[in-house]
């Protein structure tokens, strides 16, 4: 019985040809985009679940409000409000600062001079609350000196080659020295947070750490 319906479909195809081309042409474009736009809704569905910790971690949202405009809502702060409310709320466990720099940043090494597109001052506490796992290096101590530098697989790759980057010094000359510290995994592409180089937030002397500077996130 199924083979005698095949065989007549199969004689319906073949005699309107031109029908039946502009029928499966149209199926396989819609499966296509469904198979797209299932593909794109997962992905996004996706964000930051690979962070251990993902239901404890909160980001702090600033209101802003101006006089005769509806207020915002930013995901910036300022620095001190981290520290304030650790030490006012005991039900916080801890926090993490990050303050990105907007443009490229100039770095040095070995003569030659690169350029760190995404770099993120943050406190040594960022491996305690964030599930970004350390190829090299020891994610307790790896932001916990003033000099210290984090950098991703990428970056170290595109920095040093095959050589192993660790305890190797690179210059940033808006900001100093740094001694590279350890070596992240690369974040993945479903992640909130992207960068190419972690720094620690205690060296940074930056103005945002005073209340009246919003630059936190």
């Amino acid at each position: 019985m199924l083979s005698h319906y095949l065989k007549v479909a199969m004689r319906n195809l073949l005699r309107h040809k031109g029908y039946s081309a502009i029928n499966i042409t149209g199926l396989g474009v819609g499966l296509a985009c469904c198979l797209v736009i299932a593909l794109w809704v997962r992905f996004h569905l996706s964000f930051d679940n690979f962070q251990a910790r993902g239901e404890q971690v909160h980001v702090l949202i600033n209101k802003i409000s101006i006089s005769g405009t509806n207020p915002i809502r930013v995901h910036a702060t300022s620095g001190p409000v981290g520290p304030a409310l650790k030490a006012d709320f005991p039900e916080i466990v801890d926090y993490a600062r990050c303050y990105w720099l907007r443009e490229s940043t100039p770095l040095k090494t070995g003569g030659k001079k690169f350029k760190l597109e995404s770099a993120c001052f943050t406190d040594p506490s960022f491996f305690d609350l964030f599930s970004f796992s350390l190829v090299a290096g020891d994610p307790a101590s790896a932001l916990s000196e003033p000099d210290n530098l984090v950098l991703t697989e990428e970056t170290a790759q595109r920095l040093f080659g095959g050589e192993d980057p660790v305890g190797k010094v690179v210059d940033l000359p808006e900001w100093g020295n740094y001694r590279i510290s350890g070596v992240l995994k690369n974040p993945p592409e479903n992640s909130t947070l992207r960068f190419d180089a972690l720094l620690p937030i205690h060296k940074s002397r930056l103005a945002w750490i005073d209340w009246d500077n919003n630059n936190a996130l």
